[in-house]
């Protein structure tokens, strides 16, 4: 079983660099991973990268109004 089955991951500023190669690694392990970005257009070439592994949420988590996208 893979260390992060069962488990949700929400990575916030997910859509490119450290935070795209950790969300690599968590699907890759086994969890269900959320990808967190202010780019529409980032998140939609990040999602294309996990071929559907992942969801993805435009949200930028410096507005509180924004956060409550990623718990609906």
């Amino acid at each position: 079983m893979a260390r992060s089955a069962n488990k949700v991951v929400v990575i916030t500023g997910g859509n490119r660099g450290i935070g795209l190669a950790a969300a690599k690694c968590f699907a890759a392990e086994g969890a269900s991973v959320i990808i967190a970005g202010r780019s529409a257009e980032k998140l939609a070439k990040a999602a294309q990268a996990f071929a559907g592994v992942v969801d993805v949420v435009r949200a930028d988590v410096a507005h509180l109004d924004e956060l409550d996208t990623l718990f609906t």
